[in-house]
């Protein structure tokens, strides 16, 4: 992977980017991924989902109607980790 200014360079190659480069900028940039995916999908994003850092997974209705309950669910499970975070190095 090529990186110019921070510009992805493999794109006229490539039609998407790696795991890598996605989790290059999950890492940089302090973000977190939801992918938002089908059941038959849900498998494979799982196991995508340990290898970009702060990544998750959740399936998806077929009209997106749960696409606000996806994220407030997941929003929930980063916050919990976080919390976790506080309370174990407060405990040190």
């Amino acid at each position: 992977m090529i990186f110019v200014l921070r510009h992805y360079t493999y794109s006229t190659k490539q039609d998407y980017p790696s795991i890598g480069h996605i989790n290059h900028l999950a890492k940089e940039f302090s973000v977190n991924v939801i992918w938002a995916v089908t059941e038959k999908k849900i498998d494979l994003y799982r196991s995508l989902s340990t290898l970009v850092s702060g990544s998750s997974a959740g399936v998806i209705s077929a009209d997106s109607s749960n696409i606000v309950e996806l994220v407030k669910k997941q929003y929930e499970q980063i916050t919990k980790r976080f919390v976790q975070l506080l309370v174990y190095f407060e405990t040190d």
